[in-house]
């Protein structure tokens, strides 16, 4: 007897789905991702390219992951982001970067990242990297609604 699961979303499937938001400022880039991501059965809740509307998207989609790019358009850092994020709605980030240095990864350890894939990279790559969340070791559960009031 086949154990069926439910998705992130809250609905029934034959596997989990895990909710994706990438934050991205380079058109390009992002669109490779959402097309690999889109291509590998994960749920793209949306693409956005400043920090402002990052945080504002992951307060309504609540995703189980956010992809975000440490470098971003306007004035706020992805870091910025992903700290906010966290401690709003307790979502960890993935963070897609070329600036994998110590006082970058200093500035994004209290936010708990998933991890770093340094860039250049190839969409695959990251898809590869985020089917290991769909193992055991990754806890994907219904997505609640935020508590009214």
């Amino acid at each position: 007897m086949s154990q069926q699961h439910q998705t992130a979303s809250g609905n029934p499937g034959s596997a989990c789905t895990i909710r994706v938001m990438v934050v991205e400022d380079n058109y390009l880039i992002a669109l490779s991702l959402v097309l690999a991501l889109t291509e590998a059965n994960f749920d793209v809740v949306g693409v956005v390219p400043k920090a402002s509307a990052a945080i504002a998207l992951a307060e309504t989609e609540r995703p189980n992951l956010i992809l975000m790019d440490v470098q971003l358009a306007g004035r706020r850092s992805g870091v910025e982001a992903a700290r906010e994020i966290y401690l709003k709605c307790g979502i960890r980030s993935l963070f897609l970067t070329s600036m994998i240095d110590s006082k970058t990864k200093n500035e994004a350890a209290d936010v708990a990242p998933w991890g770093w894939i340094a860039k250049p990279y190839y969409p695959e790559t990251v898809v590869q990297c985020l089917k290991k969340f769909r193992s055991s070791d990754f806890d994907v559960a219904p997505v609640s609604s935020p508590a009214a009031g």
